[in-house]
C-alpha cells in the first residue's frame, strides 16, 4: 500500500484508505519514467489532439456514410 502526504506537507505518514487510489498511484508510480520522458524530450507533445483532429474528418464522413464497406458490400 503506498502512502500519502499529511496535511503538514510530510510524506509518508498515513495509508491511502481506498483501493482504487491505490491501484492509480501504484500505476503511476510503475510508469513514472515513461510519464516524466517529456522533461528528457521536451519535442514530444503533451496530448494527441494534433492526430485526433486530423482524423476526426475521415470519420465524420465514415459514419455519415454509413461505415466502411468493402468493394463486394456495395
Amino acid at each position: 500500500m503506498l502512502l500519502l502526504p499529511s496535511d503538514d506537507g510530510s510524506t509518508g505518514s498515513s495509508p491511502c484508505a481506498h483501493e482504487a487510489l491505490d491501484k492509480l498511484l501504484e500505476r503511476l508510480h510503475r510508469r513514472k519514467n515513461e510519464l516524466l520522458k517529456v522533461l528528457d524530450h521536451p519535442e514530444i507533445p503533451l496530448h494527441t489532439n494534433a492526430s485526433q483532429n486530423a482524423l476526426r474528418s475521415f470519420v465524420t464522413k465514415r459514419k455519415i456514410s454509413g461505415g466502411t464497406m468493402s468493394p463486394a458490400q456495395t
